[in-house]
């Protein structure tokens, strides 16, 4: 709370001080002594100079050395003089009063406590900005670190994927090849086996003699003439020196005969063999066969 008082005082409050310049002394106006006629002040209760007593009427006996009564009246004075002025110097003056400098008025409290709660709010406001951007940092990071760890896994599914890719192709490749090598020994092998045929029992031609023999062990020796077909039964006739012309069914010949005659018949039989060499082939090729002794 302030020192100050709430309402300055005005000429009217304050007291009427002020320095009595001609205030009596021994030499100045009061009154005069009847004993000894010396002036006194107005309100002096004993004459200095004789000791005359204002009140009874009366002398004090011995009074005072003149000197000494000389200090007295003057220390009286000055004092009077100097209580007057300090009074006068330590009442406040309207004109003069100032408040004191060191108390904040309602306004400055009010706009301090405004500014420190700003500053309290913009503190609090940096704090959690930083944790903010210290949490959002780690975030940052951390979907980093999985973006790479994703991508790793990605590069190494997509590196198997490319391997087993190139092993597959590689494979068939392989396969391909065996394949190719497998139909070139196929292909040679039926080569060799139609030539083999060709030169053991090659097939027979119109106007060649020959010998048809039939399932039954019967054989019959003569010119070739003709290849047809009968009642949906194909036949071979030839002509024999005995007995004429003779009509032979083809699926009454052996084996052997008719694959001279028959050439369906030949290309089936070729085919069977081809067929069953090439699952020997690759019989031999598997890897759980046995090894050749």
């Amino acid at each position: 709370m302030s020192d100050t008082p709430d309402t300055p005082e005005t000429d009217a409050t304050r007291p009427d001080l002020h320095v009595i310049h001609d205030a009596p002394d021994l030499h100045g106006a009061g009154k005069p002594c009847p004993k000894c006629g010396a002036k006194a002040p107005a309100d002096a209760v004993l004459c200095v100079q004789c000791g005359y007593n204002f009140k009874t009427g009366k002398n004090v006996s011995g009074g005072l050395p003149p000197e000494t009564k000389r200090l007295i009246a003057l220390g009286a004075v000055a004092g009077v003089i100097l209580v007057g002025a300090l009074v006068w110097f330590l009442l406040p003056k309207e004109e003069e009063f100032v408040p004191p400098a060191n108390i904040p008025s309602e306004e400055q409290i009010a706009a301090d406590r405004a500014a420190r709660e700003q500053k309290l709010a913009e503190e609090k406001a940096a704090k959690e900005k930083a944790e903010a951007d210290k949490k959002a940092a780690e975030e940052a990071e951390k979907a980093r670190l999985e973006a790479e760890k994703e991508a790793a896994l990605q590069a190494q599914a997509e590196a198997e994927a490319a391997a087993a890719r190139a092993a597959e192709e590689a494979a068939a490749a392989e396969a391909e090849a065996q394949r190719q090598a497998f139909e070139a020994k196929k292909a040679q092998a039926l080569e060799t086996f139609r030539a083999r045929l060709d030169q053991t029992e090659p097939m027979y031609q119109l106007g060649e003699t020959v010998e048809l023999r039939t399932k039954n062990g019967l054989v019959r020796k003569g010119v070739l003439k003709y290849y047809g077909r009968r009642d949906g039964v194909r036949f071979a006739r030839i002509e024999t020196e005995l007995a004429g012309n003779l009509e032979i069914p083809i699926t009454e010949m052996d084996p052997a005969t008719r694959r001279r005659c028959d050439d369906e018949y030949r290309a089936a039989y070729i085919q069977r063999f081809i067929d069953t060499k090439a699952a020997q082939m690759q019989a031999a090729q598997s890897p759980d066969a046995a090894p050749a002794k």
